[in-house]
């Protein structure tokens, strides 16, 4: 059997959003379940750190104890993602690469990791997502992106695990499937933030944009600029639709397992059950005991 090995390549920024976080939860703890996780790894793993702006306070001890930190000025989601991609791809070696993207405002199980080799090796041909994110409300509000149904495939599937539309950002993929998807990961960031919806129907070979609202929730602020950016991604949307129809032929699959194994930290998402508390409390304490140093929301 061939060994599996691992390229875990992380998105991070010491700025910070909008979105609605539990008090419990600080990006030192999302560094610090991830470190645990991969610690339990019983595989060959690379983790490269991809800071845009630098590293969140307090993480930088964290990642210095596992992984390879790449300070750059992406500025932008889209930007980001093309370097974590094009750090992802170096990474690649044969089939027996699994790639993992992760953002810096998740929690992980401790075998979180381990979880997603095993599904890898049981499904080799997959997309794979360790949350299954419940977007309905956000769909029914979008018009431009209908949530599609889950397209089924005959294909065999890992135990425990379910066919998904989508997942988040932050999900794993084959080397060789992100080799040949690569371009259209690329294409789809231009239709406009969301990104993860898109991805993830276009290469299934489902459209993602409905026709009659491609110009719809397009985000636009009062400058030149952003309208500049909404002219031209109504066009780019068109695109991503026929590239979706282009692609329905050798169309790919997401799975899932049944019960997340991570979970995205925003109020509204967290996966049921209190383990992510704990498990952020835990990390933040063990943190704190090695370092001398706590973690702040950031």
């Amino acid at each position: 059997m061939v060994e599996v090995r691992v390229a875990v390549v992380v998105r991070t920024t010491p700025r910070s959003n909008k979105k609605n976080r539990p008090d419990w939860f600080s990006k030192v703890a999302c560094a610090e379940t991830l470190r645990i996780a991969v610690g339990e790894l019983d595989a060959p793993v690379t983790v490269d750190v991809i800071a845009d702006g630098g590293v969140p306070v307090g993480t930088e001890p964290v990642y210095a104890k596992f992984a390879d930190v790449h300070l750059v000025s992406a500025g932008n989601n889209r930007r980001s993602f093309k370097l974590a991609l094009n750090t992802a791809l170096a990474r690649v070696r044969d089939g027996a690469t699994l790639v993992v993207f992760c953002e810096d405002d998740y929690i992980y199980r401790p075998s979180a990791l381990t979880a997603l080799v095993a599904g890898f090796v049981s499904s080799p041909d997959a997309y794979l997502a360790l949350y299954t994110p419940d977007d309905r409300a956000w769909h029914a509000t979008h018009r431009s992106q209908p949530l599609r149904p889950v397209r089924m495939s005959s294909r065999p599937i890992a135990s425990g695990w379910r066919e998904i539309s989508h997942p988040t950002s932050s999900y794993a993929v084959p080397g060789v499937i992100l080799k040949s998807d690569a371009s259209t990961l690329r294409f789809v960031m231009y239709g406009g933030a969301p990104f993860a919806h898109a991805t993830g129907a276009t290469v299934q070979g489902i459209r993602p944009f409905s026709w009659r609202h491609l110009n719809r929730d397009l985000n636009l602020r009062s400058s030149p600029k952003s309208w500049m950016k909404g002219l031209v991604r109504v066009p780019m949307r068109l695109l991503i639709n026929l590239l979706a129809l282009s692609v329905r032929r050798r169309h790919r699959r997401y799975i899932s397992p049944r019960h997340d194994l991570i979970t995205h930290v925003e109020s509204a998402h967290i996966s049921a059950g209190d383990v992510w508390r704990e498990l952020s409390e835990s990390a933040l304490m063990s943190v704190e005991g090695r370092d001398g140093q706590g973690g702040s929301l950031a």
